[in-house]
Order: C-alpha cells, then structure tokens, then sequence
C-alpha cells in the first residue's frame, strides 16, 4: 500500500505560489526524492522528463538495481525495454519503406523466407493476403508466441535458448487466425518477430546493426541502447523483478528478434521518442503520420504501428510502454516526453506513475514547488 503513496505525494501535497526560485530540474529532484516510496521493499523507479524544445531535461532513480546484492538503482542503470522495442521496429520499417526497399500493403509472403511462409501456411494462415502495414498495427489476426507458461519456462529447468523459427512454430500451434487480416485488433509480438525478419533482410545487415544504423543511433546520441546480447552491453543492466522472480538471468531470446530485445536506459528511450515524434528519423512526414494512424477503427489504445496513445486523467499521450513496467510517452499538452521503468513489474501502474510525474512538472514548469515531508533514508 505505502506504493500508492508514490503517487499521491506528487500530486496531492499543498501548493504555494511564489515559492523561491529554483531551477526546473532541482525542483523535480526534490519532489521525486520527498515521494513516500517504502525504499525497504527494494522496488527500484527510474524516470526521465524530456522537454521537446529547449534545455531543463531531468533524471531521476530511486530503490533497488539489485535486492540480492542491495545495489541501489542509479540513472545509469539500463533495463530490457520489452515491447517498447516495438517502436524502434516499426520506424525501421517505415524507413525501408521511404527507401523503395518495400511497401507497407505488399504480401508479407513477398518478404519472409519461403521457410516461414510455409509455416504461416501450414497453421491456417494467407501470408499473400497479410500486408505488411497488418504486421505493424497487429491486425494480421496472428495468434501469440508469448504466454504466461512461455515466461514461466524461462525461470525452470526448461529454460532454453529461442529463435525466431521456434517461436513462429509456437504461434502456429496457438490455434486458428483470430480473425482475417485487417478487419481485427489482435496484439501479437508474434508478428514483430517476423518484421524483425523484414528489416534484416532488406537492410542487409542483423537486427541490431539495421536499427542502430537506419536510425543512426550512436550519431543521435543514443549511448546507452543496445540489442541484449547480440551486441556490446553499453550500461549496467537493473534487474528487473515479476512477481517477484528475479528475471534477470532469463536469456534474452525469449523476447529479442524485434517485438522486444533493446536494453536502454530511461533518458536513452525519452531521447529516442523526441527524436521519432519530431520528425528527424524519417525524410517523409507521412511516415510519422503512418505509425499514428491506428490499423482498424476502435482498435486497442487506438493502436498505430508502433505507437498508441494512452490516457492519462482525460489526455491522450503518445508513445509505447513494455511488458516489464517500462514506459515512453510524449504530453503534447506539456510539450514533454516523460520515460522510466519501475523494477517490479507489478508494483506499480505506469499510467499512475506518468500522471504523477506529468503533474510535477506542471507545477515545477509553473516555478511552484510543493510543501512535502523530507525524503526518505537511503536504504
């Protein structure tokens, strides 16, 4: 319950006006560290606030990195992104798109290895009729690789080492298509896992490498993001905790050929939103405008290609969030683009946690400060 706190104190403390001049990020510092977070029960939060234009980026981290070892959480820590991941994914692909490489409405049979289009086949599936632009608004009606029982495995003695062709079998054994291609919302990281396979193949080089270098990752700034394993780790990695499982000896491959698989740091994935949303990894405005626009009317969050927009008290944000309590979501409203992780998947909700942090920054932007208890000892 001391949790629900977290949010709570960000926002529900008495305001003053006119309270003494202090900089944008040394006023957020302040209310993240008075934040009534129970540091006892080793639940690690890291965040980011990005403004879209102008300086007063902030950072903050808070908890654990490490229950076992007692290793506190720094802003340096970076963490498996999960299905934020997706965004990077999509934007590659609409890169190759503007390139001439491929089309969002050509048959993903076009662009998959014959191996795995007779898998698509053979579990009951038209991979002449699925159209790219269905694999990136999940409205392919794919079934999922992922279940619970999936994750499970990966903490017993059955854990394993996993490919894409395996996981594509998974799917397949799953069951029927839910549903024909376009006329059905139906979240699939299944899907992704082959996009992944789209990119290789027409940039010509590994996931990793097309993504860091479509998007020129290391020139824009981006240093502490990188594909798990299948490149140099570039920060610490916090362990991140699902029911209390640690997860963090899981191998990757159980969420790493595009559907999930980036390891990055809070401030990395905020700087990589502001990129996105302004344009500057595309040379076509449509293909900004093609990652907003949800597949079938209705669907899911409005759910675009890569993007969906999130509600947060009445306002819509834009952005994606992942499987492990990660989260980037740009405020238009504000002009911000607010990022983190919260080590424990199910410790708290991420819209609450944006919500608290958006109404902080509204406060600090304004030059007021709240009148809050001291912050709590270190562990």
């Amino acid at each position: 319950m001391r949790l629900l706190a977290l949010v709570l104190a960000l926002s529900a403390a008495p305001a003053f006006a006119d309270a003494p001049a202090q900089t944008l990020q040394a006023c957020l510092q302040s209310r993240f560290e008075a934040m009534d977070l129970d540091l006892g029960n080793a639940v690690g939060v890291s965040v980011a606030v990005l403004p879209m234009q102008g300086g007063g980026a902030w950072h903050g981290a808070r908890g654990l990195a490490d229950r076992e070892r007692g290793e506190a959480l720094t802003t340096g820590h970076a963490f498996r992104i999960a299905s934020n991941t997706k965004t990077y994914t999509a934007a590659a692909v609409l890169r190759l798109a503007e390139q001439g490489k491929l089309g969002l409405d050509d048959p993903i049979a076009a662009h998959l290895p014959d191996a795995f289009v007779a898998a698509l086949e053979k579990g009951g599936y038209d991979p002449r009729a699925i159209r790219i632009r269905h694999l990136l608004t999940h409205t392919a009606g794919l079934r999922e690789h992922v279940s619970k029982d999936f994750l499970l495995r990966q903490a017993g003695p059955d854990a394993r080492e996993w490919t894409v062709a395996e996981q594509l079998d998974l799917a397949m054994a799953a069951g029927a298509p839910l549903s024909p291609p376009g006329a059905g919302f139906h979240y699939s990281d299944t899907g992704y896992v082959l996009l992944g396979s789209i990119v290789e193949k027409h940039a010509g080089q590994p996931l990793p490498t097309a993504l860091r270098t479509l998007q020129a990752w290391d020139a824009n700034g981006l240093a502490h993001t990188w594909f798990e394993t299948l490149e140099p780790a570039r920060a610490p990695r916090a362990h991140q905790y699902w029911q209390g499982r640690d997860t963090h000896g899981w191998h990757p491959s159980f969420d790493l050929y595009g559907g999930g698989g980036i390891v990055a740091t809070p401030t990395d994935m905020a700087a990589f939103l502001r990129l996105l949303l302004e344009g500057k990894l595309f040379e076509q405005a449509g293909s900004l405008q093609a990652m907003r626009t949800p597949g079938v009317a209705g669907a899911w969050n409005d759910y675009g290609a890569g993007l969906f927009e999130l509600d947060v008290d009445g306002e819509k944000l834009t952005g994606h969030s992942g499987f492990w309590n990660t989260f980037a979501f740009h405020s238009p409203a504000d002009g911000v683009v607010f990022a983190g992780a919260v080590v424990e998947k199910t410790a708290l909700p991420y819209a609450a946690l944006i919500g608290s942090l958006r109404g902080a920054y509204r406060d600090c932007a304004a030059g007021r400060r709240e009148a809050l208890p001291p912050a709590a000892d270190s562990p």
